[in-house]
């Protein structure tokens, strides 16, 4: 493998070691002194009881002068070494300190590829910026286990053991290439399985516009639960908003975050995504932790159109956006989505005409 590779492949590996770090640093149960209000970020109500979040730890209030903690949400320090600004420019650094371009805005249309894990070595590395895949199924269920199977596969020493993401003539939606995403079901001890494809160069902070397009096709009986995530990845469980299709075929948006708030259609005037059918999806993000705004279009329609929280927290940072079939949680047969035309930008995405 070439060095230039092998430091793509730590770049992709940086927020899995950041979260094992962080997870391991602070005892949860024990009681500390009171923190100042100055430097609490967020105060919240869980089960009657007061939560606060500062300097990224995660506090029940136990007394006026005494806290018990509940959770390392993230490492502060490790954070401010994830990126550095020039100008305009920002870059995330690995963990040798190379920089790479935040890739912002991103259009990417699949071409110009080979096909199938050739073609998924191509999109993986410093040409095209996509920085990991993820291939969760009852034969890698660990992390460890998909995080080594992605070695190997973007080494060449080995090919795709169920789960698939590749690039097909026939997942095109434009040009000649698309991308697909093939996920067997999860078996009974799993949560979901995953076939997927990600970057870690986006960088989107509260207070901000997000804009996202994609054109989705559902192939066959089986929908996929989330096909487009954007994740804090460096804080516990990777927090955001996601985008999802119910059970029943109706899209909608998820924030992994503060009780899991749901913004959904009205159910009397709902639009089913379609199967075996090129679909456009567009959503719009103005970033906020409490009233922020959360439309989406299918097609020219729009379908979603709601306030509430969309963010995390106020400090986090969006640097993630997983797409394909980031979590298949439906039934016992495999999903098939095919993905091509991705944007992400700061500006207005336009929608297609009726």
């Amino acid at each position: 493998m070439s060095l230039f590779r092998i430091k793509w492949l730590a770049l992709a590996l940086v927020v899995v070691a950041v979260a094992i770090g962080v997870l391991a640093r602070r005892p949860k149960g024990q009681i500390v002194a009171a923190l100042p209000e100055s430097q609490v970020e967020l105060t919240g109500e869980h089960d009657g009881q007061t939560i606060k979040l500062a300097s990224g730890t995660v506090y029940r209030v136990v007394s006026a002068t005494e806290w018990e903690i509940l959770d390392q949400l993230f490492d502060p320090e490790a954070v401010l070494r994830m990126w550095k600004t020039e100008g305009e420019q920002i870059y995330r650094l690995a963990d040798d300190g190379t920089p790479y371009p935040i890739r912002v805005p991103l259009l990417e249309e699949f071409e110009d590829l080979s096909e199938k894990a050739d073609g998924l070595r191509e999109l993986i590395g410093p040409t095209r910026m996509w920085t990991e895949v993820t291939l969760q199924t009852s034969r890698t269920p660990e992390v460890s286990d998909y995080v080594e199977l992605r070695k190997k596969i973007l080494s060449g020493e080995a090919d795709f053991l169920d789960a698939r993401v590749e690039p097909l003539r026939e997942a095109a939606h434009s040009g000649s290439l698309g991308l697909r995403c093939f996920c067997p079901p999860p078996t009974s001890d799993m949560i979901c399985s995953k076939a997927s494809l990600a970057t870690g160069l986006l960088h989107f902070r509260s207070g901000q516009p997000l804009w996202f397009q994609g054109w989705y096709r559902v192939v066959g009986t089986r929908y996929p639960h989330t096909i487009a995530d954007f994740e804090c990845s460096y804080a516990s469980q990777s927090p955001g908003p996601r985008i999802c299709l119910g059970e029943d075929g109706y899209l909608e948006v998820e924030l992994k975050a503060l009780g899991k708030p749901r913004y959904q259609q009205d159910p009397a005037n709902r639009i089913r995504f379609p199967k075996d059918q090129w679909v456009c999806v567009t959503a719009e993000f103005q970033l906020e932790s409490d009233q922020g705004k959360t439309r989406v279009w299918q097609d020219d329609q729009l379908i979603i159109d709601a306030e509430g929280p969309n963010h995390p927290f106020p400090s986090a940072v969006l640097d993630r956006l997983e797409i394909g079939i980031s979590a298949h949680s439906y039934g016992d047969q495999p999903a098939v989505l095919d993905v091509d035309d991705v944007r992400v930008a700061r500006e207005p995405i336009a929608r297609p005409s009726p």
